[in-house]
């Protein structure tokens, strides 16, 4: 009898470059996938999750291998199914972050650690490869950055597909709550009509690299606020796992290898690698990330006004510029970098409210949303994370900056809104 494992989808939602099913088909496993609804709080979160979970889930029936989208909580619904099927091994993806660790452990504690194989698939760089111990990541990013571009930690994708995987018709434990799955198709609710699941994402790839050759002058536009191209919009995919750091990394050196490097395709890289310091910086401080005190433990007089929170929340602080980023994210699940920066600072040191309500309201709406960047960057612009500098964002200033002829503010906020003499427009 061949031996049986759970492929336990997470933030993992692809085909391509997956180690789990590599590993599954190399080792002749036969398999049963399971997926949870624990991602989203937002409308737009949940549909963007459930459509991306529809494709691969399609993908897999194709190939006659069950997957399931659940209700209730991974850690009493696995166990669950490992007991009833027999299973003889539980894969799936490992963690930086102490919350969803300890998710993890609650049922390594219940299946015993080897019955459960994880796989660290969510970086460029490879983690066995990295020329130091976590303990020992650098403080400062561009350090870091160095360390890798000297030495040869970037991961190579791995060949995997479907049609080796073997799959098995399970037994469904009592009591198992199914969730429907919607179609994968376009969607206007989602930010720029961005296309939910692997397929969008590989899609958006080849638009923004290859039909546009936007990535080419990536340096130039990723401040901008309004169109598509500004950036990449590949941080949605990435979010949920529905393409890998890796098979972008891969894409980007093709299109160098034809059209040649510059300033913005080495800056793209940049900040795959800022994607990945912060996973490995949560996976050093541990629960600091979320602590409001963050890395130094220091003592700062936030308050957590409920009134000021919630005009920053919907848009309603009067500061014009901060009210259209808040705005435009409340309707799209989106924000630019630009706009994620300064909304945080206005929140964390003009208003002077906690930031970790900022973060976890972040973490409620954005339909990119990925912990370790989230909390790692509001730590940073909070001024306790690895920022020495402590920097105050001149809302103002930057308005005129980015947003000189009013074209984004104008985008975003009502025609009746009322502007308060200290706004970035008086």
């Amino acid at each position: 009898m061949k031996k049986r494992a759970l492929l336990w989808f997470t933030r993992d939602l692809r085909i391509q470059d997956n180690p789990m099913l590599y590993w599954a088909a190399e080792n002749s496993f036969e398999v049963v996938a399971l997926a949870f609804e624990t991602y989203g709080n937002s409308i737009i979160q949940k549909e963007y999750y459930q459509r991306s979970v529809f494709e691969i889930e399609s993908k897999f029936r194709k190939h006659k291998i069950p997957f399931y989208l659940l209700k209730g909580k991974p850690e009493q619904e696995v166990p669950r199914w490992v007991q009833d099927n027999s299973i003889d091994l539980v894969l799936t993806q490992d963690s930086f972050n102490t919350r969803d660790r300890k998710a993890l452990s609650r049922i390594e504690n219940k299946l015993g650690a080897q019955r459960v194989k994880t796989f660290f698939n969510q970086t460029l760089i490879d983690i066995d490869k990295i020329p130091f111990e976590i303990v020992n990541l650098p403080n400062v990013f561009t350090q870091f950055r160095k360390i890798v571009e000297r030495s040869d930690c970037i991961g190579a994708e791995v060949s995997s597909d479907l049609s080796s995987v073997l799959g098995f018709s399970p037994k469904i434990p009592d009591g198992a709550e199914f969730l429907p799955l919607t179609t994968n198709s376009a969607s206007e609710a989602f930010p720029f009509n961005l296309k939910a699941g692997e397929s969008g994402s590989l899609e958006r790839i080849n638009e923004f690299f290859w039909q546009t050759n936007a990535v080419a002058n990536y340096k130039d536009t990723r401040n901008g606020m309004l169109a598509k191209d500004d950036s990449s919009k590949l941080s949605v995919g990435l979010g949920l796992g529905c393409i890998s750091a890796r098979t972008i990394y891969h894409e980007l050196k093709k299109f160098e290898d034809l059209n040649g490097a510059n300033e913005s395709t080495e800056w793209f890289i940049f900040e795959l690698l800022w994607r990945d310091y912060f996973k490995l910086l949560a996976s050093k401080i541990g629960d600091k990330l979320f602590s409001r005190a963050g890395i130094s433990q220091q003592t700062k007089s936030w308050t957590s006004d409920p009134n000021s929170f919630a005009a920053w929340c919907n848009g309603e602080t009067g500061a014009d510029f901060i009210d259209a980023n808040m705005i435009e994210l409340k309707e799209t699940g989106w924000m630019s970098n630009r706009g994620r920066q300064n909304v945080a600072s206005y929140l964390a040191k003009t208003l002077q409210i906690d930031w970790t309500l900022g973060a976890q309201y972040f973490e409620n709406s954005l339909i990119d949303f990925d912990t370790e960047s989230n909390w790692g960057n509001w730590l940073y612009v909070a001024g306790v994370g690895t920022d020495p500098r402590d920097r105050v964002f001149n809302y103002k200033r930057q308005a005129e900056m980015y947003d000189p002829d009013f074209a984004y503010r104008k985008a975003w906020l009502p025609t009746n809104y009322s502007f308060k003499k200290d706004s970035s427009s008086s």
